[in-house]
This record gives C-alpha cells, structure tokens and sequence, in this order.
C-alpha cells in the first residue's frame, strides 16, 4: 500500500471519528482493493459499504456507446466486440470514438491502431511487467497446449513444477464453473460437466 494511499484513509477514518459528514468513493482492481483493506492500519475499511460491480458484458458496452456517441446498432455492437468486455478498453475505445467523432465502423477502423497501442502501453504493458518469468514460460505453453505431459515438455519443468502451475488456476477455473452452473439449466449442466470430465 502507497504511503499517500494509507494517509489518505487514515486521515478519512479520523474525520470519521469527529463525526464529520463525509464520503469517499474509491475503486481499483480486486487485488490492489484487498491489499488496502487488509492493511493492518486500515482494517476498518472492511467494515465500510463496498460495491463489487459485477463485469462488463458486450451487450452493456452496446448500449452505452449507443447512448453516448452517435453510432448506430451495427457500429455499436462491432465497437463493444473489439473491447471484449474489458473495462478499461471500453473506456479506452469509448474515448477515442468520442474524440475522433466516429459514426460508422470505418471511423471506429481508424481509431484501433491507436486503440491497440494505448492498450498495450498502459495496461497490457503493467499486466506483462507483473509476471515472473516462470509465468511468462507458463502462459506460453499452455497457449498451445493442453495434455499436461505437452506442457512438461514445452516448459522442460518437472511435473511437480507445473503442478504448482496448474492446481490454483483449476481452482480458478472450478470457481468459474460454479458460477455458470448457477446460471444453467440441468441439461446444460450436465453437457458442461461431461465437456469438464473429458478434458482431464
């Protein structure tokens, strides 16, 4: 956690204290979210009232460039596509529209160059840099491979190493599942699962 960071909220939690009417709004990515609330002076966020936006889907990407930039539903719908429900290229994109005056899908074909570059330089970049090099060796094999023996090849680890690898983001993955199945119908339930069952 930054030092301004933590004096910010230690100062809010003192002006809290003096029964000031006062209000933060504060938002991050769920990992830098948790360091600060699990910072041991700053635990009493815990007990504030947070707002865990659910993701950004393509359809509410739509209909927010409809709203908001003069493009029609086809343009719309091919804008959202390229952001792939990612919120910060929705906004990134968004802005450029907005910037360059886009109307149809050849305006929005002008601006994804620099869509792509502002991408990578300010968020593909960070996320890269954030990666050891085992992660990046990782990422790579299982890019294209599937069975865990073409993984151990590809990487040349032992498989306990790619083990250390696999499990949590099964977890992940499992957790994911999870959600969906509560989505489902019972007949898709059971594809899913039989889909799951055939790829281990």
């Amino acid at each position: 956690t930054s030092t301004g960071i933590r004096e910010l909220y230690s100062l809010f939690q003192l002006l809290i204290r003096k029964d000031l009417p006062i209000s933060i709004i504060s938002t991050g990515l769920p990992e830098d979210i948790n360091e600060v609330i699990t910072d041991k002076i700053l635990t009493f966020l815990l007990r504030s009232n947070m707002i865990v936006l659910s993701p950004l889907t393509i359809d509410d990407i739509e209909k927010a460039y409809l709203e908001h930039l003069s493009l029609d539903h086809s343009a719309a719908g091919y804008a959202a596509k390229k952001t792939k429900g990612y919120a910060y290229a929705f906004q990134l994109l968004g802005q450029l529209m907005y910037e360059k005056e886009c109307a149809t899908i050849d305006d929005i074909e002008d601006v994804i160059p620099d869509f792509r570059y502002f991408l990578g330089k300010n968020a593909y970049r960070l996320i890269q840099q954030r990666l050891s090099d085992n992660d990046e060796i990782f990422l790579k094999a299982i890019q294209s491979k599937t069975k865990i023996a073409d993984i151990i090849k590809q990487t040349k680890w032992d498989k306990n190493l790619v083990n250390t690898y696999l499990i949590p983001n099964l977890i992940l993955y499992l957790r994911n599942i999870i959600k969906i199945i509560k989505q489902l119908e019972v007949a898709k339930l059971l594809l899913l699962l039989l889909f799951f069952f055939l790829l281990l």
